[in-house]
């Protein structure tokens, strides 16, 4: 949302001539000489002056500010990081305060994007991801502060690509505390729904604005628009929902989200080379079976392994396949429990293939069950009962998407005969005896008794015949 001011063009220029006579007076008195106007900001001009203590350039800016807002300069001030622009001084004089900061040779983001000629090219989902992380960096420095800092208005104009290739937020005087009344409204485009409605702000709200600033890089500078539910598209979808709880939920959230989505491009680059070298050698001819054939070899390849990594590299490959799911459990139930690591190592992965997973039903089905016994009596963290309940509900839910697929294939009446229900109840049970028999040995070794096992295998019946 722009600046907006009541003032004539008149007033505002007599405004801002005698703002520059005060802050050159001021900086002046303490050792700085000014030079010139090298960029405007939402709440002022930003100047390139010269310490003459040191000989070195620096910027600075000069704002009429609440105490509240100096104190928040001086905690970033504080602060030594290197996505972070450096705050070296804060002068005062009655109302005005003028801070000096790190003179930072490059450019904005929008800046790099906009650029004609030759510097104009494609940014790919790697390079944008990467810049994520930096981002994300950047602002758990802020939010992890005490009290905890929010940027409030990140987008691409208030993000510098220094020359050595780095990322630095700048406009520190944009930022606010958290659950502080002083607010700096964001820009239309990027600030989140929250901030338009003028409620109340959390570490989400800055993850809303850091989605939609790689949004617009990957709008505007990639060849074709991605589909939403492209690997990085997801990431970012996720970020900029509607209702902060749907989003993530921090922003070491979103850094390995990026992380994974790194890790899963850099191993299927991979094959990727595998199929470069088939086409130079076979030609377009045998390209297609030549193709199966290398993704087969390298899904064998790591299942064959024994890293979650690379279980994790197998079903990006096969999504839809149920060997690699059923790998990546094993490893994470090899010490007999789950703890919370593990199950975000789970999300993260779900997170991109769950979808493709689902049209394998009877695979997700085993798979839903296997997880709901998993959280009911391995995970050793909290939360493990919803979790359970949640993977149940799924399980129960494709059970009947089975039965349907079933009804419709054998042409079956939709009224089963007695005989009918007491076969596929039977069925079902020694389904689920299956899975409790995966971890037999895990109940053993932790103790828990027939009776808890059956009880919980009752509950889930009871469960399926209050759903139906």
């Amino acid at each position: 949302m722009p600046y907006q001011s009541n003032m004539t063009a008149k007033e505002q220029n007599q405004e801002q001539v005698q703002c520059k006579k005060q802050m050159e007076h001021l900086l002046n008195h303490h050792g700085y000489f000014l030079i010139r106007r090298i960029g405007q900001g939402r709440t002022g001009a930003v100047w390139l002056v010269f310490h003459q203590a040191t000989g070195a350039l620096r910027a600075a800016k000069a704002i009429f500010a609440a105490s509240q807002k100096v104190a928040l300069l001086r905690a970033w001030a504080s602060m030594e990081h290197s996505g972070l622009v450096k705050i070296y001084d804060l002068l005062q004089e009655q109302e005005m305060c003028c801070f000096i900061m790190e003179y930072l040779e490059g450019e904005s983001l929008k800046e790099h994007i906009l650029t004609t000629g030759e510097k104009k090219k494609r940014i790919s989902g790697r390079k944008a991801a990467k810049w994520g992380i930096e981002l994300c960096d950047a602002l758990y420095c802020l939010h992890m502060s005490q009290p905890a800092i929010l940027y409030q208005d990140l987008k691409p104009s208030n993000v510098v690509l220094t020359k050595e290739g780095r990322l630095k937020l700048i406009d520190p005087d944009g930022a606010g505390f958290q659950n502080d009344d002083f607010c700096i409204m964001g820009t239309r485009g990027f600030m989140a729904p929250e901030q338009e409605q003028q409620r109340s702000l959390d570490a989400r709200t800055d993850i809303y604005a850091l989605g939609r600033t790689l949004q617009w890089i990957l709008e505007k500078k990639q060849r074709k628009r991605k589909k939403s539910y492209s690997p990085l598209g997801r990431i970012l979808e996720k970020c900029t929902r509607q209702d902060p709880d749907e989003r993530f939920q921090n922003v070491a959230e979103v850094k390995k989200a990026f992380r994974d989505y790194l890790h899963i491009t850099r191993r299927m680059s991979l094959f990727s080379a595998l199929m470069i070298i088939t086409v130079s050698v076979l030609g377009s001819i045998e390209i297609s079976i030549q193709d199966e054939q290398k993704r087969e070899q390298l899904y064998q390849t790591y299942l064959s392994q024994k890293d979650i990594s690379d279980y994790k590299s197998a079903i990006f490959l096969f999504p839809g396949r149920e060997e690699g799911y059923q790998q990546f459990l094993e490893s994470i139930m090899e010490d007999g429990q789950v703890d919370r690591q593990e199950h975000q190592e789970l999300m993260s992965l779900l997170f991109y293939t769950e979808s493709d997973l689902q049209k394998n039903r009877r695979a997700y089905h085993r798979f839903a069950g296997q997880l709901s016994v998993i959280y009911h009596f391995f995970y050793v963290e909290n939360g493990g009962e919803q979790y359970a309940e949640n993977w149940i509900e799924k399980f129960i839910k494709t059970k009947d998407d089975t039965q349907k697929d079933g009804v419709a294939k054998n042409r079956m009446p939709q009224k089963a005969t007695i005989n009918e229900r007491m076969e596929q109840q039977k069925k079902e049970e020694e389904e689920m005896q299956r899975i409790m028999d995966l971890y037999r040995e895990w109940f053993q070794k932790n103790e828990i008794t027939e009776e808890e096992v059956q009880e919980w295998k009752r509950g889930v019946s009871n469960r399926k015949e209050t759903m139906e």
